[in-house]
């Protein structure tokens, strides 16, 4: 595994295979999402993933085990995920984690930032409940 880096914050992992499908694809948007409680050592999974046109199905470009969902972690993670990219996407969907959003904005300058589906439709089934 050519891009795979261990520090005491991020576990990067992304095969040859991977990379090269990720570079192959030239995708624009990458979805960044971390997921937590993910083991019994509490690390955190943050997967970079991608829509591939060749086979028209979500794919993994990159995951990162986290040791904690700080600023430091996320920036080395997105900088390793930076590093791997010939030209870095224009757009990432993001879940709701403003440390995330935060950090994204730093490493992907001018980047645009797209909120997930998901969390699109549950904020706005918040805002209903409140109103009714």
């Amino acid at each position: 595994m050519k891009y795979t880096l261990l520090t005491m914050y991020v576990f990067f992992v992304a095969s040859s295979a991977m990379r090269q499908a990720f570079l192959n694809a030239s995708c624009t948007t990458t979805q960044v999402d971390t997921s937590f409680d993910f083991d019994a050592s509490e690390y955190k999974v943050c997967g970079f993933c991608y829509l591939n046109p060749t086979t028209n199905r979500s794919e993994l470009a990159a995951i990162a085990f986290l040791s904690e969902e700080t600023a430091t972690v996320f920036r080395a993670a997105f900088n390793l995920f930076k590093q791997m990219c010939s030209q870095p996407p224009s757009i990432f969907i993001v879940d709701k984690d403003f440390t995330e959003i935060a950090v994204l904005r730093e490493v992907f300058i001018g980047a645009t930032l797209l909120l997930c589906t998901f969390h699109v439709i549950k904020y706005i089934k918040n805002l209903i409940a409140i109103l009714l």
